[in-house]
Formats: C-alpha cells, sequence, structure tokens
C-alpha cells in the first residue's frame, strides 16, 4: 500500500478523504473523476479541500468505478459492516461452515478498500482467519500471519486483538501452550483496558485461556477463566461449546481432588453429548469418569469408563492412547498384574506409537516393575529410567500430576529399601511441583 497524505483539512475517515486516496493510489485526476461523479472538477477540488461533502449519488458512482460496491465507505455503512463482520465471526464459531464461506466470497473485493481503510480491510482478513481455523487450515493461518505481522504498528486496538487471539491459537494448536497463553493474555488485557472494544465479551478467549492453563496444570487459574466462559456464553441452551467449558471445569476438579463436583458435572456432560449422537464427545466424557474414579481410587469403575470409552475414540488418537494407558496404571494400583502384563503385552504390538508415547508406556513398565516387587534391590535401571527419561519428558508435556505419581512411586519405593536421602529427594520434588501448578507458577497474570 503506498503511503499517500491527504491534504490540511481532509479527513482520513470521511468519504472524500476516502475517495481523494482511492483516486491517488490509482493515479485517477480530478478531471477523470469528476466526470464518473457527474461534477465540475472544481467540484472535486473543493470536496477534497474539505469545503463541501459528495452527494449520495457521486458517491456511488465513485463505489461502482473503484469496485467497492457492497463494501462501506460511508460512517453508517462501516458501523453495520462491522456489525455484520461479527455476525460472520458467530457463524464461524457455531461451525455455520456454509454460510460462513458464502460470506468469504462475498467479501473477496475486500483488498479493493484497501487504499482507503486498511483498518476495515484487515479487521475482515483477521476475521477469515477464524474460518481457516474452523477448517483445520493451520498452514494458511501461519502464512497469513507472517504476512500481516509486518503491519503491527498501523493496526487499531479491534485488529490487535484479533491478531493475537489467532496467533495464540496457532501456537496452542502447535503445542506451545505457554506462547500461546502470553498471545491470549495479550488479547485478554486489551479487553480489560478499554470494555468497548468488542461488541460484547468473547467467551471463546476466555474459554482458550483456561484451555491453556489448563495444559499447563496450572488449575486455578484454568477454573477462574472457565467459569468466566460459563458467564459470558449468552447462547441459551445446551451447545458443544458450552459443553466442552463444562468438560474442561471438570478435568480442573478432578485434579484438584473435587472428584464429586467433576462427576456432577460428567454427568451432565454425558446426557448432553448423547443427545448431540457425537460419539467424540460420549468417549472423551467417559475417559474423564475414568479420571474421576481414577482419582477416587475407585479402581475397578475407573477401568470400567476406560473400556466404554475405546468404543467411542477413534483408535490411533491421542485420547485413545491415554484411555489405554490411564487403564493399564489402574490395573497396576488394583494389584491386578496378570492383566496388568497382558495389557502391557498388547502396547508391545501397537506399531504405530509416537516417540510421547513410547516413553509413556515404556515408563508405565517399569512402573509395574517397581510396583510389582516394592522392596526388591534390584529395580536400579528402572528407577534409572523414570528419574531420568519419564520425569522429565512428563514435565517437557506439562504432565505435572502424572510426574507426582511417579516422584510417589519412587518415594515410597526408595523408603522400603531404605534408601531415605534419596526418598527424601522425590518427596521434596513432589512439593515443588505441588507450589509450581498452585502457588509459584512463575507468571504475573
Amino acid at each position: 500500500m503506498v503511503n499517500i497524505s491527504l491534504k490540511p483539512g481532509l479527513l482520513a475517515h470521511s468519504v472524500e478523504g476516502k475517495i481523494y486516496l482511492l483516486r491517488k493510489h490509482h493515479n485517477i485526476p480530478q478531471a477523470v473523476i469528476a466526470e464518473i461523479m457527474r461534477m465540475r472538477p472544481e467540484g472535486v477540488a473543493h470536496a477534497e479541500g474539505g469545503e463541501c461533502m459528495y452527494t449520495e449519488s457521486q458517491v456511488a458512482a465513485a463505489k461502482k468505478y473503484f469496485m467497492i460496491v457492497g463494501l462501506p465507505i460511508t460512517e453508517r455503512e462501516c458501523t453495520t459492516f462491522e456489525g455484520h463482520l461479527y455476525i460472520w465471526l458467530d457463524h464461524i464459531r457455531d461451525r455455520r461452515l456454509d454460510e460462513a464461506r458464502v460470506i468469504q466470497k462475498e467479501l473477496a473485493r475486500i483488498d479493493n478498500l484497501e487504499p482507503c481503510d486498511f483498518d476495515t480491510v484487515m479487521l475482515c482478513k483477521l476475521i477469515e482467519l477464524h474460518l481457516f481455523r474452523a477448517e483445520g487450515d493451520y498452514a494458511t493461518i501461519e502464512e497469513k500471519l507472517n504476512i500481516y505481522q509486518k503491519h503491527l504498528s498501523k493496526m487499531n486496538d479491534k485488529c490487535l486483538y484479533h491478531y493475537y487471539y489467532c496467533k495464540g491459537a496457532l501456537l496452542g494448536h502447535q503445542g506451545h501452550y505457554e506462547n500461546s497463553l502470553d498471545y491470549f493474555l495479550m488479547a485478554y488485557d486489551m479487553t480489560e483496558d478499554n470494555k468497548n472494544l468488542l461488541p460484547r465479551e468473547d467467551a471463546w478467549l476466555y474459554y482458550y485461556i483456561a484451555w491453556c492453563y489448563s495444559s499447563i496444570e496450572i488449575l486455578y487459574r484454568s477454573i477462574f477463566f472457565h467459569i468466566k466462559a460459563k458467564q459470558a456464553y449468552a447462547v441459551s441452551g445446551i451447545t458443544e461449546f458450552s459443553l466442552n467449558i463444562d468438560r474442561g471445569l471438570a478435568l480442573n476438579y478432578i485434579k484438584m481432588n473435587q472428584v464429586k463436583d467433576a462427576k456432577r458435572l460428567l454427568n451432565k456432560c454425558m446426557a448432553q453429548a448423547e443427545s448431540f449422537l457425537n460419539d467424540t464427545y460420549i468417549g472423551l466424557t467417559f475417559l474423564y469418569l475414568g479420571f474421576a474414579h481414577k482419582k477416587a481410587e475407585n479402581w475397578v469403575s475407573a477401568i470400567e469408563n476406560f473400556d466404554k470409552a475405546f468404543g467411542y475414540l477413534p483408535e490411533n488418537t491421542d485420547n485413545y492412547y491415554s484411555a489405554l494407558y490411564h487403564k493399564i496404571l489402574c490395573t497396576i494400583q488394583a494389584k491386578t498384574f496378570a492383566k496388568t502384563r497382558k495389557h502391557l503385552a498388547y502396547v508391545n504390538t501397537l506399531g504405530c506409537l509416537n516417540e510421547k508415547w513410547v516413553i509413556y508406556f515404556t515408563a508405565l513398565g517399569h512402573y509395574y516393575t517397581i510396583k510389582h516387587k516394592m522392596t526388591s534391590y534390584k529395580n536400579n535401571a528402572s528407577i534409572a529410567y523414570i528419574e531420568n527419561i519419564a520425569i522429565p519428558h512428563f514435565i517437557k508435556e506439562h504432565d505435572y500430576f502424572l510426574a507426582i505419581e511417579y516422584y510417589t512411586l519412587l518415594e515410597q519405593h526408595l523408603k522400603k529399601i531404605k534408601t531415605v536421602m534419596r526418598s527424601l529427594s522425590a518427596g521434596n520434588a513432589i512439593k515443588n511441583i505441588y507450589m509450581r501448578c498452585f502457588f509459584n507458577h512463575g507468571r504475573e497474570d
């Protein structure tokens, strides 16, 4: 976009200012634009000097010539158009993607407006990124954000908000949860500083901040933003989004040992998931119910729910492996070791595990070895794997509570074999993780 200086007294947001910028960008003489608008050249000069205004018919003629019919140029049109952009965003978020794509096609000529209204064009392009996200096209999002980054200094607050939001969503998809949280919080801070930035509170922003906090297991903050999302979500009735909020909230309650509250929410989620006839949602709810019973040390009930989850979750996915992993862990805790060995043998037949799950299931085998023979002095290889590979990997994956389970096992085992100092060290590591998750998490939010 060529930078064109406005004449003194001519406002950039005025119709006259915008038509002037379009004329100069396309190198159109005043006489030509005067003929298009059916007025004297002197009239164009007066309008561009801020001495008079164009009529509606003159503006319509200019819009037709510059191919911006249907795009906003007057103050009223800009207000209406922005409202339509947020309706477009609602369609995207409600998964009404066919309607959203129709609107996308209608906005295909938005670039024609760029010489005279950068803010409107950029807001439109940034909201389009939400559509790419709904379609799972993160490669395009990354490409576009890299292009838009060079315009950050020119973006107004509304554009910056959506840039930060979409950048946070991209980083979250890539598994960079802390960096993702940074961008989501920058967007959140903008809404806190300017309550009129958006047409209404953004429940989705609160939800994704909660999701980031949950992903890095800072649970109080996650619960806080889950509740804000519930309060801000103005849609009546049950939706997939409200179901996601409740299920995410339940997972935090489980980790905080508020199992009764978690089960209450998950039973509600199950009824909702079944009403949607959505296998993935049903499977996830069974998975989380398994977590709840596991937290309460109801090993049989936990295993039953993990087994039910398998019937709904697609194989070779993280959720499927998570159900399998925690089911086997429950068989170890229940000391049904014959079943444990059978399940571990099944895991060895899986040839599609990625590096993350190879480490998880290998660690589980070592967990079984130690748990099976807690007083044995021959578990050094298992201890070494858990200390040097498994627990660092869990922490890297932000799976802090699983790290606590393994440290607890080491603490108990080392105590039984009279290795007191190392047992105390494992106990201190547990305390440090609890401090990190509940108190000193190293962020100033």
